[in-house]
């Protein structure tokens, strides 16, 4: 796929994946958003983007997954989740430790 492509299929997964992850968790919150049922909106939005773009085997996966993670991280700081505050700083630093080896790759071929 070319940089211009990528960036194309990027863009669209992101507007289905954020109208999705609303619509979802609108229904389910009944309709009362409050700033937990955001976050966890852009937090679903995001795994879908990544599990995507996952999919297609494309480095910019590790982008929306280092994201994803500052958003959890911020979702278990609100709900006052300490164990999974631990979680995500190591995921935070798995998602960054992967962009660093998928883009050496990415170079090498």
């Amino acid at each position: 796929m070319s940089q211009k492509q990528i960036k194309l299929a990027a863009i669209i997964i992101s507007i289905i994946a954020f109208l999705f992850a609303f619509m979802t968790n609108y229904i389910g919150y009944g309709g009362k958003m409050n700033l937990l049922a955001y976050v966890t909106t852009i937090a679903f939005a995001l795994s879908l983007i990544a599990n995507a773009l996952n999919a297609l085997k494309l480095t910019t996966q590790w982008g929306f997954w280092l994201i994803y993670n500052f958003v959890q991280l911020t979702k278990a700081g609100i709900q006052g989740n300490f164990a999974n505050i631990g979680k995500y700083i190591f995921c935070i630093l798995n998602a960054i430790g992967a962009l660093f080896v998928w883009n050496d790759e990415e170079v090498e071929k």
